[in-house]
């Protein structure tokens, strides 16, 4: 028989079983226990209890049957619980409300900053992008313009040269590709030289919005971090109480 402490689920339902966890009852498992893989477990301290599953409630319990102890836990074929700490669970709460209230309204002003430097990096985008396309256009309509030149001398001069239709198409089409592919060449190279503009200013905006939010996650980082050191203290200390009312009690040493 080992007393030791155990975070139960919220529900206070027992894993896997879901067998009520009530203060003077048993639940039982039929087979080997072995540490992190099957059993009842349960922690040698309060805070390894809820160091597992710190939303739980925490209890004290008895492991019996055939027991398994480790460093900070032990298990076993059977888990009484002996009672149950909710003056602990009061102040545990209190303290992560706290907790939450200074990092909710950190969390509030950081995600202001991030939709702010968001908004300013899509504006930054779209204009580049607009600069981009405003480039491309005349680009793209003088290289149709020029397709649809050749297009149709290629057709005046297939018409004219029925006779000779072969030799002088081929001609003709060879002349119109070579033309069309000029076009497309400087066309491409209107189209590489804007597109290089757009993802050096994109670059930029980029940078800049990386650089805002690093500073603002630092900052919430800067105002939570107190709060979760004060959240822990006040933790600790409750964590000690629960350990002298076990001792109180007779069931620790």
């Amino acid at each position: 028989m080992t007393i030791a402490f155990y975070s139960a689920p919220k529900d206070l339902l027992t894993p896997r079983t879901f067998e009520p966890i009530v203060v003077g009852e048993t639940v039982t498992y039929d087979g080997k226990p072995e540490l992190c893989e099957t059993g009842l477990h349960a922690s040698v301290r309060p805070e390894d209890a809820v160091g597992y599953r710190s939303d739980g409630v925490l209890t004290l319990v008895e492991i019996g049957g055939e027991v398994v102890v480790g460093n900070d836990k032990v298990c076993g074929q059977t888990r009484k619980t002996l009672c149950f700490f909710p003056e602990y669970d009061k102040v545990r709460a209190s303290a992560l409300a706290e907790y939450n209230k200074v990092c909710e309204s950190a969390r509030a002003e950081c995600d202001k900053v991030w939709e702010s430097a968001s908004a300013e990096f899509g504006m930054v985008c779209e204009s580049a992008l607009a600069e981009y396309n405003k480039v491309c256009e005349p680009a793209r309509a003088e290289c149709d313009k020029v397709w649809e030149s050749a297009s149709a001398e290629f057709g005046m001069v297939c018409e004219s040269a029925l006779a000779e239709y072969n030799k002088v198409c081929e001609s003709a089409r060879a002349e119109c590709d070579k033309v069309c592919e000029s076009a497309r060449a400087e066309c491409d190279k209107v189209w590489e030289s804007a597109l290089a503009e757009f993802d050096k200013v994109r670059a930029s905006a980029r940078a800049e919005y990386n650089k805002v939010c690093v500073s603002a996650y630092a900052e919430y980082n800067k105002v939570c971090a107190p709060a979760w050191a004060e959240f822990d203290k006040v933790r600790a200390s409750a964590l000690d109480a629960v350990k002298e009312e076990a001792k109180k009690m007779g069931w620790v040493g």
